[in-house]
């Protein structure tokens, strides 16, 4: 089996909605922004250019996770998931009849308020001189697509190797964590790993 470089992104859930429709309760937001700068990862900023899902969303299966968790599948494009790349982002809809009533309970009431994509990068851009450095994601597979609880960590080993394949070294104290989920911290430190991007590699 080829071992496959997985990266994941948080962000604030935008423009989250669930209404009535004629084929019954929906939920919709965006799953993921384009040509938006990210919070610094670590010696870098990122962001996502306007066709890089183009492909994939031509000819793919996105799944939606409930907090990344693969055994705990919501739906996916080929059972009712729908994707649709806007000027701004990606967007999703889903049936709200797919999510348990906990899961719509924490989305409505904002304790579920983060959105994760999970993606492989195809190919990516590095401005060098920038300041900070700004890599722009060109053609990635989307992967999946989740409600989480926790904003993300971070920076990533597969960005490091990416900029290092340009020269670029990023000198940052978190480099990559395997599955790294958040644990119970002393009060004065929680609204700072609250506040933190987590970002994973993992196999798949």
């Amino acid at each position: 089996m080829t071992t496959e470089k997985y990266e994941r992104r948080d962000f604030g859930v935008e423009q989250f909605e669930v209404r009535d429709t004629e084929e019954g309760q929906v939920i919709s937001g965006m799953a993921l922004p384009f040509n938006r700068d990210s919070q610094d990862l670590g010696g870098f900023v990122e962001r996502i250019d306007s066709r890089a899902v183009r492909r994939t969303l031509e000819n793919s299966d996105v799944v939606m996770l409930w907090q990344h968790d693969s055994t705990d599948p919501i739906t996916r494009e080929s059972t009712g998931l729908k994707l649709e790349a806007r000027d701004t982002g990606v967007f999703f809809e889903a049936n709200s009849s797919d999510f348990t009533d906990r899961q719509l309970d924490l989305l409505r009431r904002g304790v579920v308020k983060q959105m994760s994509f999970g993606f492989i990068t195809i190919s990516d851009d590095w401005q060098k001189n920038s300041e900070p450095v700004v890599r722009t994601l060109l053609d990635i597979d989307l992967r999946e697509i989740s409600p989480v609880t926790w904003p993300a960590y971070n920076q990533t080993s597969v960005a490091v190797r990416s900029a290092e394949s340009v020269g670029i070294t990023l000198t940052a104290d978190d480099i990559g964590a395997q599955d790294e989920v958040p644990q119970a911290k002393p009060d004065n430190t929680m609204q700072e790993t609250k506040l933190k991007l987590l970002t994973v590699d993992m196999d798949v």
